[in-house]
């Protein structure tokens, strides 16, 4: 079963019987998290999807294990709607942009520094960032954990 975390999340708070008053209705709101805490219940590490989407302009986005200083960096500048996605499962490492519903290969924007994040057993504290419009970057992780003798 695959996991899904998200750090800047948008909080639904939508619900019926529905009375909108003369100065409108707010829908949801963004939960501006930049920390998360992911549970991995496994027994092994694993590796994990992560998900840069931009809302507008962003700058070189990255995702940090707060614990260990390990990151990943994309050195790019994303546009609004742009998604790139990091897999760093073994055997199974890339980096790729979606478009049109494609996955394109876009390693070499990976910074030097980065690293390909596991999920250790336990928790992990992730924190992301950019450097311009972070406020402007949705990040999600998926994952699976693994289990010993499965």
């Amino acid at each position: 079963m695959e996991v899904r975390a998200e750090l800047a999340r948008w909080t639904p708070l939508f619900h019926f019987v529905l009375e909108i008053p003369n100065g409108g209705i707010e829908f949801g709101f963004r939960q501006p998290s930049q920390i998360i805490t992911v549970e991995n219940p496994g027994d092994v590490s694993c590796g994990c999807r992560i998900v840069f989407r931009a809302l507008g302009e962003v700058t070189n986005p990255e995702l940090m294990d707060v614990s260990t200083g390990e990151y990943v960096r994309l050195n790019t500048v994303l546009t609004a709607g742009e998604e790139i996605r990091v897999y760093t499962h073994f055997a199974g490492k890339r980096v790729v942009r979606v478009q049109s519903g494609e996955e394109v290969s876009v390693f070499s924007l990976l910074d030097t520094g980065s690293t390909f994040l596991q999920l250790s057993p336990g928790t992990t504290t992730f924190r992301y960032d950019a450097a311009a419009g972070k406020e402007l970057l949705e990040v999600s992780l998926y994952y699976r954990p693994q289990y010993l003798g499965v």
